[in-house]
Order: C-alpha cells, then structure tokens, then sequence
C-alpha cells in the first residue's frame, strides 16, 4: 500500500464483508449455514460499536459490580447486539425455509448457539479475510 487511497479502500471492502460458513465443532466440516460479516475496519463494525457504548453508558452499575449475573447478562445482551449488527447478509435456512435477515432474527440465531456466536465472533474480529491470497496458500484459512 503506498497511498492513502489504498487504506480508506479497506473500510468500503470491508463494509460489504467477508463470508463466513459454519463449522461442525466434531468433524469440522462446513455447514450450509453462511454468513457475511463486516470487518474489523468497517464502518458496520464502528457504528455497532457506538450502538454498544451507548447500550453500556445506559447501565453505569455494570462496571461497578460486573460478576453480578444480572450485569453478566446484560453484558451478553449487547456483547450479542454488537455482533448481530456487524452481519451484512445471511444463507440461513430452518426446517428448509429461508430466515429472513434481520436484527432480532440475528439476534436468535446468535443466541441458539455458542458454536456459531463464537465463530461470528472470532470472524468479525479478524483481518484475515481480507488479507491478499498468495497463489497455493489460502493465507485466510
């Protein structure tokens, strides 16, 4: 990268996201189930993160007794909140039928599962997708 151009690029690539497919925790195989994730530098991942330190600032207990389990799930409810916005597209089917991407359906896929909350999770942090692939090696893998 040698211009400034190249660096504010990295935001509008990352804004459209990087596809995730599920993994099987005990065979690691990919599942059908996809998602398209903003990356660490979008401007998704920055206004979801405005909507979390808003979210916070409206429970100024939480740092103050962060254990208690009421703090410990209002932590996850925006923790969760943070990672459903940073989803800029979906291939999620239930009993066959297409989910419809939206904020409270993220939410409930998020949290149906751990497997996949930690994988989005994992991936929404990471640069890697976007990382420049190098012939014979899948540098994102």
């Amino acid at each position: 990268m040698t211009d400034l151009n190249d660096i504010i690029g990295i935001h509008a690539s990352q804004d459209a996201g990087a596809e995730l497919a599920i993994r099987n925790p005990i065979t690691d195989e990919l599942t059908d189930l996809k998602f398209w994730i903003a990356g660490p530098d979008s401007n998704v991942q920055k206004e979801a993160s405005k909507w979390a330190a808003a979210e916070v600032a409206k429970h100024p207990f939480l740092s103050m007794a962060p254990t208690l389990p009421a703090n410990e799930e209002i932590r996850r409810n925006i923790a969760t909140g943070l990672l459903a916005r940073c989803i800029v597209r979906w291939d999620i089917r239930q009993n066959g039928e297409p989910v419809p991407l939206t904020l409270a359906n993220a939410v409930k896929v998020l949290n149906a599962s751990d497997i996949i909350r930690n994988q989005v999770d994992e991936f929404a942090a990471s640069r890697a997708p976007w990382r420049p692939k190098t012939e014979g090696t899948d540098v994102a893998a």
